[in-house]
């Protein structure tokens, strides 16, 4: 009789370790993964067109049908070969908010073809890196919190990095860069995201890219310019204007716009500064392997430059007067003509010339100063 207690007593204990380790993965099964975890009242995706406020935690494109990347329940996205697709991870906090959100999609699979991140961590180092996740940066415009800058998820928790903490009844979107290579093959690639709190796995979803079996020109067709300002670069860098550790910086700017097809622009000095720092943005070296660059318009150069933003002077559009202006436009001319004949240029005046009166009559005078050039300006 004590025999059969003891095995009474053994199948017993047998049973709870049984139920101890089994039971929680059955409880997985059938118990919805956002139920897993306070915190998180909702998680959905939206395309990389829309600005979802932080506080808008009833937007109606969670729900909707006319959603084009997400059916309630799966991310689905569509590209070509040498295309950068994006869309948003929208994460919703519930009353009591949530802290130490973390975010990964490791890979998307279309066998044996996969797509995933093999390079550096640093945010730069764009060979092998085929994933890219951000958290979006929210500015207040109007007393209304809108989705701004991307910051990595590398970058330091607390300044934008993860893991990250969300407040109660708040957004936080996750933005998803997906590089699709040359030599990806055609078809479909699945994968999936998964959602950590406090480390703990809570949400996984499925994402699904469809390939197709073309490739994207690595030039750009599309003729653009954005102006940067080198003052805001070298005090949020900490570096000194117009020396190597500023250009190291600036050049990482312009792979960042190269990847994503538009040209930066910024006042330049003279034609000496141009040849020495910015050829290498307008003949494609600096879009190279050797460069820590991978992405769309490799070897390829920018295809746009403007000449003195905001009514800025070169030194060779001096004196300022027709002479000057003559010999300017010729100087700059027969530089793109003998170093960068694809790129198209332009010599920016004064900016919004409306709030400065009579500045229109110095943009029409100089305006013919160079139409009535007889040389190659």
């Amino acid at each position: 009789m004590e025999r059969k207690k003891g095995k009474t007593a053994c199948r017993k204990g047998f049973l709870s370790i049984r139920l101890s380790v089994f039971l929680p993965a059955l409880l997985a099964l059938i118990m919805p993964p956002q139920y897993a975890q306070a915190g998180v009242s909702r998680i959905w995706a939206v395309d990389d067109g829309e600005k979802v406020k932080k506080t808008d935690v009833n937007h109606p494109l969670a729900t909707s049908s006319d959603n084009p990347v997400w059916n309630g329940s799966k991310i689905s996205l569509f590209g070509a070969k040498n295309e950068i697709v994006a869309f948003q991870l929208i994460i919703e906090a519930d009353v009591s908010g949530v802290n130490k959100v973390d975010v990964s999609l490791d890979r998307l699979t279309n066998s044996p073809f996969v797509i995933r991140n093999t390079g550096s961590s640093a945010p730069f180092g764009y060979v092998g890196k085929r994933i890219e996740l951000f958290t979006e940066h929210y500015v207040r415009v109007d007393g209304v919190w809108l989705p701004d800058a991307l910051i990595p998820l590398a970058a330091p928790s607390g300044l934008g990095g993860a893991p990250f903490d969300m407040a109660a009844n708040n957004n936080q979107g996750v933005w998803v860069d997906i590089y699709i290579p040359r030599d990806a093959l055609p078809g479909t690639y699945t994968g999936k995201m998964e959602v950590r709190v406090n480390s703990l796995l809570t949400y996984t979803i499925p994402v699904s890219l469809q390939v197709y079996d073309f490739v994207l020109p690595d030039e750009c067709h599309l003729k653009n310019m954005f102006v940067i300002s080198y003052s805001s670069i070298k005090d949020r860098h900490g570096v000194r204007s117009e020396r190597p550790e500023y250009y190291a910086v600036e050049a990482r700017y312009h792979q960042m716009a190269h990847r994503h097809r538009f040209d930066i622009v910024r006042g330049v000095r003279d034609l000496g500064v141009l040849d020495k720092y910015h050829k290498r943005y307008l003949t494609g070296q600096l879009y190279t392997a050797a460069n820590n660059y991978e992405g769309p318009g490799e070897n390829v150069g920018n295809r746009t430059f403007s000449i003195g933003p905001y009514n800025y002077r070169p030194a060779e559009f001096s004196p300022d007067n027709e002479a000057g202006w003559r010999a300017g436009s010729d100087a700059w001319v027969n530089w793109f003509k003998a170093n960068a004949p694809h790129v198209e240029i332009h010599k920016y005046l004064r900016d919004e010339p409306w709030s400065h009166g009579a500045v229109y009559n110095d943009i029409i005078e100089r305006c013919k100063w160079i139409h009535n050039n007889p040389g190659p300006g």
